[in-house]
């Protein structure tokens, strides 16, 4: 059996998957790379957390909270591993294939004031798909989106993405 070292246990590819991974990197990476961002209580990130474990094979799930009870709350539903915080999304935000979250995470100063400028622009400058589900408690209003319950656009996440892995 092989023992793991510490620095094994937070290995991560340091490219941004543009295919032109190292070698060493490629035996770390194991399928898509996901990053779920959320705040406040973290429903929503554990709600899409939870479907994409059922629905897609060889996937690694960060979970990144705007605050720990977020961050919690995601990692309690199957996240691979979690951070918290402004620098924890920036510095995540590079390594993603998928960015998942409300609408908000893109907006200044939304969520209450938990999305930092600083948050948002990495997350929009970020080369990651970004998988945004509509929300009203963001101020922000998508015309030709149909008002459906949040449960329903999660349930389209898996689809998205798998989509995108066919391409």
């Amino acid at each position: 059996m092989k023992t793991a070292r510490f620095g094994d246990l937070f290995a991560m590819p340091t490219s941004d998957y543009d295919g032109t991974d190292s070698e060493a990197a490629g035996k770390v990476r194991k399928g898509v790379n996901i990053l779920v961002i959320d705040g406040m209580g973290g429903g929503i990130g554990k709600s899409v957390i939870e479907h994409l474990k059922n629905a897609l094979a060889d996937v690694k799930i960060m979970a990144v909270g705007t605050n720990s009870i977020a961050t919690s709350a995601m990692l309690k539903s199957g996240a691979d591993w979690g951070a918290t915080g402004e620098n924890a999304v920036v510095f995540n935000c590079a390594k993603a294939d998928y960015i998942i979250g409300v609408i908000g995470i893109i907006v200044a100063n939304s969520m209450h004031g938990e999305i930092s400028p600083r948050m948002a622009a990495a997350i929009a400058d970020s080369n990651a798909h970004k998988i945004l589900i509509p929300n009203d408690r963001c101020n922000v209003s998508v015309l030709g989106v149909a008002e459906k319950p949040v449960q329903s656009y999660i349930s389209e996440i898996a689809q998205i993405i798998t989509r995108g892995i066919d391409k």
